[in-house]
């Protein structure tokens, strides 16, 4: 996704998506900043993550728990759409809101855990 793409209902809305879409990058580009070696725990990963998930919890609550998951979590939903073509072949074609993306990779993890 590029700037362009995003298309909020509401012009804060829209602000909260370009800050998530940064905030993203950001994340991302942290494991390659010196010395952090593509550690997790860094401070530097975990402050560019804890920025990330600010803009998840304002979408959240700018759009709502069923809001479309890729209007409010980014992140989320492309390790959904990733998982959900391993497990069934295609990625989905239809909106999910965030919380049942959520449902669905807890669902995915029970079964694993008694298979």
């Amino acid at each position: 996704m590029t700037p362009e793409d995003f298309a909020g209902p509401t012009p804060e809305a829209r602000d909260a998506q370009l800050r998530q879409y940064r905030a993203r990058a950001a994340y991302y580009d942290s494991f390659a900043l010196e010395g952090v070696n593509n550690d997790w725990k860094h401070p530097k990963v975990v402050s560019a993550r804890a920025a990330y998930e600010a803009t998840v919890t304002e979408l959240v609550g700018l759009l709502g728990e069923q809001a479309d998951c890729r209007l409010v979590d980014t992140d989320l939903w492309s390790a959904f759409s990733d998982a959900h073509k391993d497990d069934v072949g295609f990625r989905p074609r239809t909106p999910r809101s965030r919380t049942a993306v959520l449902r669905w990779f807890e669902n995915l993890k029970a079964t694993a855990e008694h298979s």
